[in-house]
């Protein structure tokens, strides 16, 4: 059991460093292609930061034919994402308002929509089908691609040409002292070279976090506790941390949209992952087949990001303090959610 922890240390450890270059990397390339922090977050970090949730929820899927475990860990994984931003905004408190949320505002309103869709599939157990594909799945992707759609456009049209994301690295107004810190420290390296090692790392978190689902499944069998509540909490938590560690790198380079947007932007991915998962599961949709335990873990995600968006337009308005009702609500609301789940395993 100790060597179990160890290598469980030892993999976290590989994702800590490895997302913390990947954030780097994906800050350097927002720069050079005029593309907006927000949109690297929500599109590229998002799905690489992901992929542990894709490979997880599969293998549950198709191994052991578990939908409740592979439901759990997407569903439960959306739930420690907003919870661990409520917490980062309380280290990385930023020091003066900002704006630039409206991407990650937008992912709200569609996660919620998302999510509203997988509970009302468990509820009347996905009722319509084409074949073994529920229609509710098929609904889940449309309103996936439409939102990205409209983040993009917004995205688009609101870049500024004075911004960061506007201008060529290293180009145009002084950057904050945070910025300018992290492009001393940052290696002029031409475009192939940041692409490059931008995928090293993403290669490298991908690895790392499929071994440490693993990791997380094994020591999770070994406690016999309920598969959705393993799901929904501890592989949900293991798998998340990619998007945690890339997050808090994210606050604390001050880029806060970017960070926004790569644990929303991944609460959306994450749930475009159940119609992936619904082609594989056989003979039934797969959301009609899952526990009604996991509407509880629904509901939480629901609240989460109702508090989250809340807590979004709220501070593009005013400064906060550091304790901020949203981000201590966020966390409270999250664990005694978790606490009621623990006792309906």
């Amino acid at each position: 059991m100790i060597l179990l922890w160890l290598k469980f240390i030892i993999t976290a450890l590989i994702i800590i460093f490895s997302g913390i270059r990947l954030c780097h990397y994906g800050d350097q390339i927002a720069q050079r292609t005029g593309l907006t922090r927000a949109w690297i977050g929500i599109i590229l970090i998002a799905a690489i930061t992901s992929l542990p949730e894709v490979v997880t929820s599969l293998g549950a899927t198709l191994m052991v034919k578990a939908p409740d475990l592979a439901l759990g860990n997407l569903l439960g994984s959306n739930a420690f994402n907003l919870m661990a931003l409520g917490f980062l905004l309380i280290i990385y408190r930023q020091r003066r308002p900002t704006s630039k949320i409206v991407g990650g505002a937008i992912c709200s309103l569609f996660g919620i929509i998302l999510v509203g869709i997988v509970g009302a599939g468990i509820l009347s157990r996905s009722p319509f089908s084409l074949g073994w594909f529920g229609l509710d799945s098929l609904l889940i992707l449309i309103i996936y691609l439409l939102g990205m759609r409209i983040v993009y456009g917004y995205e688009h049209r609101n870049k500024s040409p004075k911004s960061p994301e506007g201008q060529a690295y290293g180009a145009g107004k002084v950057p904050a002292k945070g910025e300018a810190r992290q492009r001393r420290r940052s290696p002029k390296l031409n475009h192939e070279g940041i692409y490059l090692r931008f995928i090293i790392a993403a290669l490298f978190i991908v690895g790392a976090g499929i071994w440490l689902a693993n990791l997380g499944e094994e020591i999770a069998i070994k406690t016999h506790w309920g598969r959705t509540f393993v799901g929904s909490f501890f592989l949900a938590v293991t798998t998340s941390l990619p998007e945690v560690v890339v997050a808090g790198t994210a606050l604390k380079m001050g880029a806060l949209d970017m960070a926004i947007g790569a644990l929303l932007g991944s609460n959306m991915f994450n749930l475009v992952i159940i119609p992936l998962t619904d082609i594989f599961y056989r003979p039934k949709p797969i959301l009609g087949q899952v526990s009604f335990t996991n509407l509880l873990t629904a509901g939480i995600v629901i609240t989460l990001t109702i508090i989250t968006l809340g807590g979004l337009l709220y501070r593009s308005k005013k400064k906060v303090p550091r304790f901020s009702p949203d981000s201590l609500f966020t966390i409270t609301v999250y664990l005694i959610g978790m606490y009621y789940l623990f006792k309906l395993r």
